[in-house]
């Protein structure tokens, strides 16, 4: 049972690197002129924190000031998944 715990630990470590790295990907890139690269869409962001990168997401967002000043329904779904899944974890402890 241990054993499930680390790897499901190790799942959601790796999910939120992958989810900051994306968040910091789409704000590299939005400083770009329009049009020239195709942006992420906020559904990714939405879905990776549905996924448990709620926490990275977030943290990434707030960090490098990405989608944070007119985007609350975002930064609501966002947090919304991300609440679920601490709650979640804490519940399983």
């Amino acid at each position: 049972m241990e054993f499930l715990f680390d790897v499901f630990l190790i799942y959601l470590a790796a999910v939120n690197i992958i989810a900051a790295a994306v968040v910091i990907y789409d704000k590299s890139i939005s400083k770009l002129p329009r049009g020239s690269i195709r942006r992420i869409p906020e559904k990714t962001f939405i879905l990776f924190s549905a996924i448990g990168g709620g926490v990275g997401t977030l943290l990434s967002m707030f960090w490098i000031r990405h989608k944070t000043k007119s985007h609350d329904g975002l930064l609501l779904a966002i947090g919304l998944f991300t609440a679920a899944w601490v709650a979640a974890i804490l519940l399983l402890i």
